[in-house]
């Protein structure tokens, strides 16, 4: 009988990790986000820097800075305690308040960007250096040793903050970044990148006024909540979900306040649906049994809720465009952090206006609802929980639609005049606009009525007078007539003497009158030269619009930095240079552009009213300046914005007259 040797499995080489993990789908905004994860809530700065080949303009390398105190404090420790093993364990990664949950993050997110990951860092009073050459690395045929940083060291302090310029942290340079991970020249990049860590990380920089993070050197500032805008604020809806035990049942729960009383609901998973629980006794017995996780909270007690399901209507927020409506999707948030988006089916548009997200910190509630190694959890799982909460949002969503030609709209309608929010001709109740055009209509028809009964009136009137005239004109010819000649003979001779001495007098006056004329018209033309060379020099500071490819034809457009500088300071200045004559006709022409800079980016493709033009004549240039600016708030210095080339044109437009 032949002898037998067991066979051994063994690891997996560092090759086909790195392969897998080129081959995950990552992107630019889930690996910035695996990078940073474990120093945003351990430092209060972070600085990440991109940098471009001056040649190829292609992204070549990343650099992103921290102060997290103690480094990478467990450096010098081996197998699976080390941070740079692809299955770290440490304390943290079981705690609820830590966003790391399995170990891989950073190392994964390295391996698949770039081909070499330098790492410096101060533990205590010492220094380190570490690389990772993983093209190196992959070639290494020793299975374990493969897995081995390709150099290790310590380096002085001076060393140290070559790379690293604070006095404590650590800062990753990843370098030789991989083609067809990240798209676009630098700009673009950066954009892209804090417009992400505003969504992802917007709530943690709400709350943590201390963090500061920074993309090439610009600061990151969150957008700001649809919950906290005056026009959304009346219609927020909070709930409380529920998991509890009962003798091996998981029943979940939503609870909501409405009017002053908690209305408590259970999920029925067969129908998919909620019902009310409508005695006290059984309200009171649920809500006593045990919760179905246990949480790192110390404080937490059986009416301790383990998720919050939240939402509000943006349909009166005026300058929210197709682009930005939030069309019912629930934007998914664990320890305030954002890490996934559920989108929900698409209506009919009445879930447009629809602002959804749920909150929780529990890491085992995270796994039910779908969360996966790069941290994503989006609530695609198909289980009883994660059923529970759609179903629970999707309630929410439907108290919160608006469909304006439902008799709810009219209620929604009522609460946004009760708290003086200005709704929008679009947005109102069809009901509204109904009234409004027969309101409008009739207006018409009494004044047309009146126009006429006026006329009437007046050829009536004119009639009357016109016999009085004749009658008085032939008395006045006749006595005038008789008068005439008396006068003629007298008047001719007192002219002649007066004539006589006008004329020595006129001569006199005259020569005066020509040295007068000369010297105000020498003084004018040089009034205008002045004037001139101050619009000239107040149109020369105007910036230059960029242009982009549109058609057959080229856009003009216009950064948000250069249109407000326009707005705010050359705009103010020509006025101020303008004569009296000229200055009413520009403003009219300023506020009609300012309306429709505003109406481009509301309905942009949709015609104009005349009386709307009449309304922002009236508002005037200041106000609807005003209303411009709040509908670009959001949009970075950078960024291009609605409206810009309308603007444009008319810069364009002011420098052709100038010049001519």
């Amino acid at each position: 009988m032949s002898s037998f040797t067991e066979p051994k499995v063994g690891a997996p080489p560092f090759k086909s990790k790195m392969l897998h993990a080129r081959s995950s789908g990552y992107n630019l905004k889930t690996i910035i986000n695996e990078l940073i994860d474990f120093p945003i809530t351990n430092s209060n700065s972070i600085d990440i820097k991109f940098v471009s080949d001056d040649d190829s303009k292609k992204l070549y390398s990343i650099k992103i800075s921290d102060e997290c105190v103690k480094g990478f404090e467990n450096i010098r420790l081996t197998g699976p305690e080390s941070p740079f093993n692809f299955g770290h364990t440490r304390e943290g990664h079981s705690r609820d308040d830590d966003i790391s949950e399995f170990g891989t993050g950073m190392k994964q997110a390295a391996v698949a960007i770039a081909n070499k990951l330098t790492i410096v860092t101060r533990v205590r009073e010492q220094c380190f250096k570490v690389v990772l050459d993983f093209v190196a690395m992959s070639k290494d045929p020793d299975v374990n040793s493969s897995y081995n940083p390709t150099s290790f060291s310590t380096i002085s302090k001076e060393e140290y903050q070559k790379v690293h310029t604070s006095d404590y942290g650590s800062t990753l340079l990843l370098e030789e970044i991989l083609p067809g991970i990240v798209d676009g020249d630098e700009k673009t990049i950066i954009e892209n990148c804090s417009q992400n860590i505003r969504e992802t990380y917007g709530k943690m920089l709400h709350n943590k006024k201390s963090l500061n993070i920074r993309v090439n050197g610009e600061k990151i500032t969150p957008n700001v909540s649809y919950f906290d805008l005056e026009t959304c604020m009346p219609f927020n809806i909070e709930k409380e979900l529920f998991i509890k035990k009962d003798e091996g049942i998981t029943i979940i729960l939503d609870k909501q306040r409405i009017d002053n009383k908690d209305i408590l609901r259970r999920y029925n998973n067969k129908t998919n649906k909620y019902s009310q629980i409508t005695t006290k006794k059984e309200n009171q017995r649920l809500m006593k049994l045990e919760n179905y996780y246990n949480t790192n909270n110390d404080n937490e007690s059986t009416e301790t809720s383990i998720a919050k399901i939240s939402g509000t209507g943006t349909q009166f927020n005026m300058f929210a465009t197709g682009d930005d409506y939030p069309n019912g999707n629930i934007h998914v948030y664990k320890n305030n952090r954002l890490h996934g988006l559920h989108v929900m089916r698409k209506s009919n548009g009445i879930h447009n206006n629809v602002y959804i997200e749920t909150t929780f910190e529990s890491k085992e509630l995270g796994k039910e609802l779908g969360a996966n190694f790069n941290k994503t959890i989006n609530l695609n799982k198909d289980n009883l929980i994660t059923n529970a909460f759609i179903k629970s949002a999707k309630d929410l969503i439907t108290k919160l639609e608006y469909d304006t030609s439902s008799d709810k709209a009219m209620g929604i309608y009522k609460i946004a005049q009760a708290n003086g929010i200005d709704v929008q001709y679009c947005r109102l109740p069809t009901v509204i606009k109904d009234q409004l055009k027969n309101k409008k209509q009739q207006e018409q028809s009494e004044y047309e009525e009146e126009e006429e009964q006026s006329v009437e009136e007046e050829q009536s009137v004119e009639e009357e007078q016109s016999v009085e005239e004749e009658q008085s004109v032939e008395e006045e010819q006749s006595v005038e007539e008789e008068q005439s000649v008396e006068e003629e003979q007298s008047v001719e001779e007192e002219q002649s003497v007066v004539e006589e001495e006008q004329s020595v007098v006129e001569e006199e006056q005259s020569e005066e009158e020509e040295q007068s004329e000369e010297e105000e018209h020498s003084e004018e033309e040089e009034q205008s030269v002045v004037e001139e060379e101050e619009i000239k020099l107040v149109l020369s500071q105007l910036p230059e619009a960029d242009t982009r490819q549109n058609g057959p034809g080229e856009q003009s457009r216009l950064t948000k930095k250069d249109t407000v500088s326009i707005l705010n300071q050359t705009i103010p200045e020509y006025l101020t240079l303008l004569n009296k004559d000229d200055k009413p006709e520009f403003e009219v022409k300023l506020c009609k552009m300012l309306y429709e800079m505003i109406w481009e980016k509301t309905h942009h493709g949709q015609g104009i009213d005349d009386f709307m033009y009449r309304m922002a004549i009236c508002c005037g240039f200041k106000k609807m300046r005003e209303e411009y600016l709040i509908s670009i708030r959001l949009k970075v210095d950078s960024h291009h914005v609605s409206g810009g080339s309308k603007l444009s044109e008319m810069v364009s437009e002011l420098k052709r007259i100038e010049k001519h």
